[in-house]
């Protein structure tokens, strides 16, 4: 006799199997964009301490890390949709892993999103601290395009932490 399963049951575990691999793909793409921020921080930087170029080049660095983070916060929220869907609707068989771990509570993922925004939005800031002192008049336009992208990055990062679980709206 063999062991077969009822046809919607294989439809629901090969759409698991599909939501599960996009999961990960995210979470990769998130790896790589946080390496990306971290390493455009560190070659400004290091040009800007070791007197190579001028404490204006500073300004690139909300023009990329600042991007940077809102695709990092984009994966984020797919990554939690696809989870409350396979945790709320997908699957139905107990005992289950997605039930038993329902998600971090909104203290947790506090703790966590500082550290990530930290590498986002924290050479930004530095570096428009650093450049405000010593930018000509030609340069304001830029320190005021990074400081708006500061705060529009720290609007949607709060939104982030204060959204219903699950909810990839803003």
């Amino acid at each position: 006799m063999t062991n077969r399963r009822p046809a919607c049951e294989t439809v629901r575990l090969a759409e698991f199997d599909a939501l599960r691999s996009e999961i990960q793909e995210r979470s990769g793409r998130q790896q790589t964009l946080i390496g990306l921020a971290l390493t455009a921080t560190t070659v400004v930087s290091g040009a800007v301490l070791t007197e190579e170029v001028g404490s204006a080049v500073l300004l690139v660095l909300p023009a990329t890390s600042i991007p940077l983070g809102f695709l990092w916060l984009d994966h984020a929220l797919c990554i939690d949709a696809l989870g409350a869907y396979i945790r709320d609707r997908l699957w139905i068989w107990t005992p289950s892993w997605e039930e038993h771990i329902r998600g971090p509570s909104r203290w947790e993922v506090g703790a966590f999103m500082l550290p990530i925004t930290m590498v986002f939005a924290g050479p930004a800031v530095v570096a428009l601290v650093v450049s405000c002192s010593q930018l000509h008049t030609d340069r304001w336009p830029l320190w005021a395009g990074g400081a708006l992208l500061v705060a529009l990055f720290a609007a949607r990062a709060a939104g982030f932490l204060l959204r219903k679980r699950g909810d990839a709206r803003p």
